[in-house]
């Protein structure tokens, strides 16, 4: 049974939170559980094992920021010259804006159209785990162009939107 509660994800969030707690369920926070971070490092993991050498900088979206968490930390202990760039929309930049704060901010909305990224409310948790040195936020247009499909050896269809936005970025100034 699927149930839809709220006007974004944040707000189905909140709606679950208190059926979990109403029913004594547990509750999976998406970009707050270590083993999900865990597993987002086994990607940098592997990145790195196929490399004859480390990157010079990897891109990675931030949503809720457990992506960027689970490569940033690996990358960190395994490839500390490896620059870490955080990729937001720039009409959902919670994230962006709450590591730069040094603190959770919440927006009043979150109003693009990539939904790995339609981020309202920042999660504390991943606030304080963000391992980034670098971010970048992507107009809605470029991510658009971005998600058409891409042509070439390694991919024949569409992009999904969040995906994406890392490759839109590489046309965008780091700030």
């Amino acid at each position: 049974e699927i149930w839809r509660h709220g006007v974004d994800m944040d707000a189905a969030k909140d709606e679950a939170r208190e059926f979990a707690e109403q029913t004594g369920r547990p509750f999976f926070e998406d970009g707050a559980e270590p083993a999900q971070l865990d597993g987002y490092g086994a990607i940098a993991a592997e990145l790195l094992d196929q490399l004859d050498e480390p990157p010079a900088a990897v891109v990675t979206p931030i949503g809720n920021g457990a992506l960027a968490i689970g490569v940033g930390r690996v990358l960190a202990a395994r490839s500390p010259e490896t620059r870490r760039v955080g990729v937001v929309a720039s009409a959902a930049p919670v994230m962006a804006d709450s590591w730069e704060a040094g603190e959770v901010v919440e927006e009043e909305s979150s109003d693009t159209f990539a939904d790995g990224l339609a981020v309202r409310v920042a999660i504390p948790v991943a606030v304080a785990g963000l391992a980034v040195r670098g971010r970048v936020a992507v107009p809605r247009a470029t991510a658009s162009m971005a998600g058409r499909p891409i042509s070439g050896d390694a991919f024949s269809e569409s992009a999904r939107p969040t995906t994406s936005v890392a490759a839109a970025s590489s046309s965008i100034r780091v700030s």
